[in-house]
């Protein structure tokens, strides 16, 4: 027996790189990992790198369902 479970939602695949690499990525001020991180996400999300030694920056992005995003943080020295 099949179980129709529906169309699943697409998910806009991102992914987010920094510079200097190894930053810890935050989705919504959630931990979700270290750059070069990549997930799906779709809709409105804050997206945050953090570095001890370095500023912490932060992109408000809409990503859309359909497509790849790349987010980039040129994270500078304190």
């Amino acid at each position: 027996t099949l179980i129709d479970l529906g169309t699943p939602e697409p998910r806009g695949f991102t992914v987010v790189i920094s510079q200097p690499p190894g930053a810890t990525v935050y989705i919504d001020a959630q931990i979700a990992g270290v750059t070069p991180w990549s997930g799906t996400l779709a809709g409105s999300h804050e997206i945050t790198a953090a570095k001890p030694g370095f500023r912490t920056a932060q992109h408000s992005k809409t990503l859309d369902a359909r497509r790849m995003t790349t987010v980039n943080f040129l994270l500078t020295p304190e």
